[in-house]
């Protein structure tokens, strides 16, 4: 979402104004016609949408990690303990 709310904020920004000039991806001197302050919202959101993505992503990926990580410990105690009672069971 973000990705297309920033091409489309560029080419809007491209298309209204004849000569832009541009700091990145931000235009920083735009005309008096509405569309090309509307280039530049679509421009920010977008930009925005992509950051909050990534971190949010990133957020995630940390989670399911230390998921994965209890899991693991999780599944070898029991590995443990099933070991520990055939043992047992062995000796009788």
């Amino acid at each position: 979402m973000g990705s297309v709310f920033l091409v489309g904020g560029i080419l809007e920004t491209v298309i209204t104004v004849p000569n832009p000039k541009w700091f990145l991806f931000f235009p920083y001197e735009i005309n008096i016609h509405p569309y090309s302050l509307l280039g530049l919202s679509l421009t920010v959101i977008g930009i925005v949408l992509l950051v909050l993505g990534i971190v949010i992503s990133i957020h995630y990926a940390l989670e399911r990690s230390w998921y994965m990580s209890r899991l693991k410990e999780a599944h070898t105690l029991e590995q443990e303990k099933l070991r520990y009672k055939s043992s047992q069971q062995k000796e009788m």
